[in-house]
């Protein structure tokens, strides 16, 4: 099969372009979905009287050319969202359900209070993610609603998939890295005390570290920010208990990885954590 390519300076698809004085040049190869390819295709590019700085989009019809990390890789363009950087942030949001969220709190307050607070904490998450120069994707438990806060033009829906949590965290941020995105920060809605300012802390640390966290007081976390993905960080391990965030350390210091740990935060998820949060009193 005969491809010719269109390079063009584009940055909405979060891969960025940086060249000097060129619009637009066409390359035509014949190719095979081999390694070989790639290389290939590397060495002949970086032939052309151009000059394309670290990260690469060739984009023709319906499929785009992404470099990464040193790869080439093939993707379809349906695939890649449109965005203004390479930074993706994901939040994990359960489907507002009564009787389904926060379950702990429910047993002191009642099932509707605890809905009560679980959507005023997804309405927190919503105000401070908007103000992050970021893609936002917002990743649902059980099904994508046809109406919901996250339903709006600053948020993509998405549909969590995985057996457990370490499963729906790895593969949401696969899904981000495949798409072509450089650093993806990945949060709940559990936290009211989560800040625009941190979030953007946490995409500043991945420009020095490889791997931003911010723990949490139960001893799990309420980031987690990567480089690149890391199944040794969400396969093979409990969650849900106050080892999470020690775990996820050691895990991070075997595999010597760099990171930044960012300000201590508490989520609500018991009584008692509602009683020590802003949220509390609650409005009857």
């Amino acid at each position: 099969m005969l491809i010719s390519w269109s390079a063009e300076c584009i940055s909405r698809y979060g891969v960025s372009i940086l060249s000097e004085r060129i619009h637009t040049f066409t390359c035509a190869y014949w190719f095979e979905r081999k390694e070989s390819f790639w290389k290939r295709l590397r060495k002949r590019v970086f032939q052309q009287s151009c000059r394309v700085w670290r990260e690469h989009l060739f984009r023709k019809s319906s499929f785009i050319l992404c470099h990464s990390g040193g790869k080439y890789r093939f993707y379809d363009h349906s695939r890649v969202p449109s965005v203004t950087n390479s930074r993706l942030l994901v939040i994990f949001s359960k489907n507002p359900v009564k009787g389904e969220v926060k379950t702990r709190l429910a047993q002191s307050i009642g099932d509707k209070k605890a809905l009560e607070v679980y959507e005023t904490l997804r309405e927190h998450t919503a105000r401070v993610t908007e103000c992050v120069d970021a893609e936002r994707m917002v990743y649902y438990s059980s099904f994508i609603p046809s109406s919901d806060l996250f339903c709006t033009e600053n948020f993509s829906p998405r549909l969590q998939k995985g057996d457990d949590l370490g499963e729906r965290m790895f593969y949401a941020m696969k899904e981000g890295f495949e798409a072509g995105f450089a650093h993806v920060v990945l949060i709940g809605t559990d936290c009211d005390e989560l800040s625009s300012e941190i979030l953007n802390e946490a995409f500043s640390a991945l420009t020095r570290y490889e791997a931003v966290i911010g723990p949490a007081t139960d001893g799990g976390f309420y980031l987690i920010g990567l480089n690149r993905v890391l199944p040794e960080l969400f396969f093979d391990r409990q969650w849900s208990t106050p080892e999470v965030f020690g775990e996820t350390i050691t895990r991070l210091q075997r595999l010597a990885i760099e990171y930044e740990r960012l300000t201590e935060l508490s989520d609500i998820d018991t009584f008692e954590d509602l009683k020590k949060s802003t949220l509390w009193p609650l409005q009857s």
